[in-house]
């Protein structure tokens, strides 16, 4: 299988705005991706409302009969800070456009600020219950029909998150984050570093897709969500760093490609 390189934050300039100074570490394990950083758009008030959307995009390289020769997966990193700590509504509203799926996983900056750790994610959103077509957060749910038929509820989590900065995750369906006791709970083995594994290659689509995210204060709650207190640098700056330490100017040890 054809190696794939992880985008560093150093490279994060070839397919975002922004970079931002508090980075997303290159993974050490897990499968290769390349990380994306669309914008969010901040609005309504001292609580905040964060909204954004981008594409997530999985090529794979076929033979003349089929079969894959390589694959490539991208994922979406959307970073925000938390002020003042209480109930967080962070959800996603992509599963009726077709063949679109997506997965939620955010993870808290460590206090050492050398990595981040799981904390929250799933890959649906909670529901109601099984006789409402909209789950809690208000999205309606791909394919309900009744409780028998119950559809495919949007990714989301709704649950306290600590004062900190945060990057929320969206990777395509059936993809968990590396390491911890289990796929899907946020454990003290689910770091960053560890990466990001996908269940199946094959499956991944073949076309680019539309997604979005909403984060903000769930009604009721205190919290305060906004954009990053660090200040994002420009792309071109990190596009500037990452080629004078190709030259040798900066010194820089060079991180190693993950193995596919």
């Amino acid at each position: 299988m054809k190696k794939s390189l992880i985008l560093s934050a150093a490279l994060l300039g070839l397919t975002a705005a922004n970079a931002y100074a508090h980075e997303v570490l290159t993974p050490v394990g897990g499968d290769p991706f390349t990380i994306h950083e669309p914008a969010i758009t901040w609005s309504n008030g001292d609580h905040g409302v964060g909204t954004a959307t981008g594409t997530i995009t999985n090529f794979g390289t076929y033979d003349e009969d089929g079969n894959l020769l390589s694959w490539e997966a991208h994922v979406a990193a959307y970073h925000f800070d938390v002020s003042t700590a209480g109930s967080l509504d962070i959800y996603t509203n992509d599963r009726d456009v077709p063949g679109s799926e997506t997965d939620l996983w955010v993870f808290k900056k460590d206090d050492a600020g050398t990595d981040w750790t799981l904390v929250a994610g799933n890959q649906e959103g909670q529901r109601i219950d099984n006789n409402t077509a909209f789950n809690i957060f208000g999205v309606h749910i791909t394919g309900y029909q009744d409780s028998t038929l119950k559809g495919i509820s949007d990714a989301g989590v709704r649950q306290n998150f600590d004062i900190g900065s945060y990057v929320a995750f969206l990777t395509n369906d059936l993809a968990f984050p590396t390491g911890g006791s289990s796929a899907n709970l946020p454990t003290s083995g689910n770091k960053l570093s560890n990466g990001i594994t996908w269940v199946d290659h094959e499956i991944f689509q073949s076309i680019p897709y539309t997604h979005d995210i909403t984060i903000k204060a769930t009604a009721g709650s205190l919290a305060v969500v906004g954009a990053p207190s660090e200040v994002p640098v420009p792309a071109a700056v990190w596009l500037m760093g990452s080629a004078l330490a190709g030259l040798g100017v900066v010194g820089r040890k060079k991180r190693s490609a993950i193995a596919a």
